[in-house]
């Protein structure tokens, strides 16, 4: 590392914020009480939460190249914790970005296959070890309208890993709760007009775009937003505000 260069700079996230940003609202789960704020989460719920296996067609806009995520849990210590990466620095996209391992989806491979052999090929997670049980809503990047289709598997403990160097920085994990602890989580709503730098493809207007601060990092953008449609389905489960119905969540943008 570079005299001077501190890791934080090193991995320091461009953020393409426009000119008009304000505060977005509280998450869904503010409103949950208890030991602990109510929050624990266990790989259980998240299985109970998730609705369906099926392997959906590999669909993007405009030709645009599709991808798959694994959005993988275990428990430790009574409680589900999820597995994150960081990006290198020199990838050509989303560099220096907290992630799900995945990719892009290759001719002739299913999601659920692309998402398992992506992982395998980060972080060394082996296939036969994740039990598939449910997919999350296709989702949208925020600069190439790929679509993004999150794939949630199920660990029966903590994984053995080894992380490719070429592609991923780091490989950590944290538990479900943290991302409902106070402060945690906020919101912003974003108003973008035609011509914004990097925002190019995506429709004028309102846009909310979360962000999460755990474990030293900050996730945001496509990332957050699977983990945040995650965790409105789990708060459902756990006394919280019924989320909408999956169905009805339209592809979300960013």
């Amino acid at each position: 590392m570079t005299a001077g260069v501190t890791e934080a700079d090193r991995f320091a996230q461009e953020i393409p914020r426009p000119s008009a940003v304000r505060p977005g609202g509280p998450p869904p789960w503010a409103c949950l009480s208890g030991p602990g704020g109510g929050r624990r989460v266990t790989a259980a719920q998240v299985r109970e939460a998730v609705l369906g296996n099926e392997d959906l067609p590999v669909t993007s806009p405009d030709g645009a190249p599709a991808s798959a995520v694994l959005v993988v849990v275990w428990d430790e210590d009574g409680e589900a914790r999820i597995l994150l990466t960081r990006r290198t620095a020199w990838l050509r996209s989303h560099s220096g970005q907290v992630a799900f391992p995945g990719g892009r989806v290759e001719p002739g491979e299913t999601l659920v296959g692309a998402a398992l052999r992506e992982a395998e090929e980060e972080v060394g997670l082996d296939p036969a070890s994740v039990e598939v049980v449910g997919r999350l809503s296709r989702l949208f990047t925020i600069s190439r309208r790929a679509g993004i289709h999150p794939v949630v598997g199920v660990l029966p403990g903590r994984p053995s890993l080894a992380r490719n160097p070429a592609e991923v920085e780091r490989v950590f994990d944290v538990a479900l709760a943290e991302f409902m602890a106070e402060g945690a989580f906020h919101e912003e709503v974003w108003t973008l007009t035609r011509g914004a730098a990097g925002l190019v493809d995506l429709e004028e207007g309102d846009h909310s775009v979360y962000f999460f601060e755990v474990a030293g990092e900050t996730v945001w953008g496509a990332t957050a937003k699977v983990l945040h449609e995650l965790l409105c389905l789990i708060v459902g489960r756990l006394g919280g505000p019924a989320p909408a119905s999956r169905d009805a969540i339209p592809p979300a943008p960013v």
